[in-house]
């Protein structure tokens, strides 16, 4: 308990000094999975869904990172759960990609579009295909995954499963 409040009382103090540019790293503490500082840093005015300069979104780092309690509370502070990075990855395809099934489920059940396309074509199907996560696989059809979409090679999810 004592290791805890020292710890938030170091954070406030850190957080205090910072200046307002420095305030916008949201994205950046969201990598290093630090809840409290997160939840420090919303409180304090930080825009949930401000993007760093290559696109990506303390929420599509935290699902990325596999952070389940990180996203739940991104979400709730109003995260665009389709928000894209400038290579068209969304929170969706991070956690498809990786294999994490609660991830999934959450973005979902949070209204994740399935069928939204990185730069390439990819969906997060086809990325679950090739990576053979069976269970997203059968959890993202379930949710209205498209199968005839193509890729930028002209590929399914279904050509990707034979390959």
């Amino acid at each position: 308990m004592k290791t805890k409040l020292i710890k938030i009382l170091c954070i406030t103090i850190l957080f205090s000094v910072l200046s307002s540019e420095s305030r916008e790293k949201l994205t950046e503490t969201a990598s290093r999975g630090n809840l409290e500082l997160v939840e420090l840093l919303l409180a304090k005015g930080a825009d949930v869904s401000k993007q760093t300069v290559t696109g990506w979104t303390a929420l599509i780092k935290a699902a990325s990172r596999g952070n389940v309690e990180l996203v739940k509370l991104l979400l709730a502070k109003g995260a665009n759960v389709n928000k894209q990075d400038w290579n068209g990855r969304t929170a969706l395809i991070e956690a498809a990609s990786r294999g994490n099934l609660e991830l999934v489920e959450l973005l979902l059940e949070n209204e994740a579009n399935v069928n939204l396309t990185d730069e390439e074509g990819a969906t997060a199907l086809m990325v679950a295909v090739v990576r053979n996560h069976l269970r997203i696989v059968k959890l993202l059809l379930e949710n209205k995954a498209d199968v005839n979409l193509t890729d930028d090679r002209g590929r399914t999810a279904l050509i990707y499963a034979v390959k």
